[in-house]
């Protein structure tokens, strides 16, 4: 993957800064913050050495942007409510009946407003061990981490390069919880029993492995989706290893947790 900026001067860093706290209030304002502790993560937990950025260019396909005339967009894109890109590979198409490839996006960083709610509604404290499933560019699992402490935070992706960009990344800032490339239907089971389970990605069905690595009273996040759209449920877990819980009001989209790098959607 190409190389992207990382390293803002004096007046860009004042300038995310400022953008953190006007997103913090905006993001208190709509109920997504709803906790001092979890405002002050988000507002000291910088969100550009996560998120490099796509762009089309005029022939449809996806590139990244490092024109520096370019950087300007690029920090004013990531420190907003949005979803960025942050990987795109080019996939074959028909060889018949229309040769060639196209692009398909395999990862992004979601909005920080749903990153937030979905934190809070995790509702971690002290001491509590973290399982991420989908670790994509790590910016999420640095929240967790500036949160409870990298060693209680645990992060998958099936994707080893996403994995190694994750890894270098939050080392950089000072982060070292356990990632792997793994398959997330599997869970981890080596950092087992987690205290709270978070998936960045969609499933038709929760995952035995999920249930059977979560501690008595844990807590599951994910959405749950079906041909239309999904919505997050949390799941909570008892002592006999049963689930249950409530869709939140919330519609979601993520991308399917895949099983293979073959970049298939589920049957």
């Amino acid at each position: 993957m190409p190389p992207y900026p990382t390293d803002l001067d004096p007046d860009e860093q004042r300038l995310a800064q400022a953008r953190l706290g006007e997103l913090a209030e905006k993001f208190t304002e709509a109920g997504a913050l709803r906790t001092p502790a979890w405002r002050e993560v988000f507002q000291r937990t910088w969100r550009h050495p996560y998120i490099p950025i796509y762009y089309p260019d005029p022939g449809g396909r996806c590139l990244l942007s490092i024109d520096p005339q370019r950087r300007g967009e690029w920090l004013e894109a990531v420190y907003s409510d949005q979803t960025l890109l942050t990987k795109v590979v080019q996939v074959p198409l028909s060889p018949t009946l229309r040769p060639g490839t196209a692009p398909l996006l395999t990862s992004s960083s979601t909005l920080p407003s749903l990153v937030l709610l979905m934190l809070e509604e995790l509702d971690v404290t002290d001491g509590h061990r973290v399982l991420e499933i989908g670790t994509g560019s790590g910016y999420n699992a640095a929240l967790l981490c500036e949160r409870l402490g990298s060693e209680c935070v645990t992060s998958v992706d099936i994707d080893p390069e996403l994995v190694e960009l994750a890894t270098e990344r939050l080392a950089a800032n000072g982060y070292t919880p356990t990632l792997a490339a793994v398959d997330g239907a599997g869970g981890y089971p080596p950092g087992a029993p987690y205290d709270r389970i978070i998936a960045t990605c969609s499933v038709q069905a929760i995952p035995p492995a999920w249930l059977e690595q979560a501690a008595p009273d844990a807590v599951i996040l994910v959405d749950v989706r079906g041909k239309i759209g999904g919505t997050l449920v949390r799941l909570s877990i008892d002592g006999d290893g049963r689930a249950s819980g409530r869709f939140l009001p919330l519609g979601t989209g993520f991308m399917w947790l895949r099983h293979t790098m073959d970049f298939l959607p589920p049957p």
